[in-house]
């Protein structure tokens, strides 16, 4: 292995942001069928497909995220307790990740739905 003149720790750094990436990018990825499984049910109740659902979808998303990453322990109250001897303010930071998450998933979900919402135009019959 040939490694840089920084050092071996460069290739560390490396591995751990491809694996931060990997994480983000697969939570956008499971975006895309989940936003479509939601629009699927909308329009098999026989509703319109709105922009709440890209809400939905990335917020569920999100909340699966967060459960893979915190190992189910975002369940227990000691996961977010912010008070405590030796305890940092990990609970914010965790919101904050979860809300970046949601923002970085909405992303495909808004493609998933106007896809919908132009299928639905092509195939019902104008409102009479």
């Amino acid at each position: 292995m040939i490694y840089s003149q920084a050092g071996p720790w460069v290739n560390i750094l490396h591995m751990e942001l491809i694996e931060q990436i990997l994480d983000f990018g697969i939570a956008m990825m499971a975006t895309v069928p989940v936003t479509a499984f939601l629009c699927r049910y909308r329009i098999r109740r026989g509703k319109r497909v709105s922009y709440g659902t890209v809400i939905a979808g990335a917020c569920v998303v999100a909340f699966i995220w967060l459960v893979i990453v915190s190992f189910g322990e975002c369940f227990t109250p000691g996961f977010w307790s912010e008070t405590g001897p030796g305890k940092h303010t990990e609970g914010s930071w965790w919101m904050r990740l979860v809300g970046f998450v949601a923002v970085i998933c909405c992303l495909p979900a808004i493609a998933v739905v106007a896809y919908y919402q132009k299928r639905g135009k092509r195939v019902e019959p104008p409102v009479t």
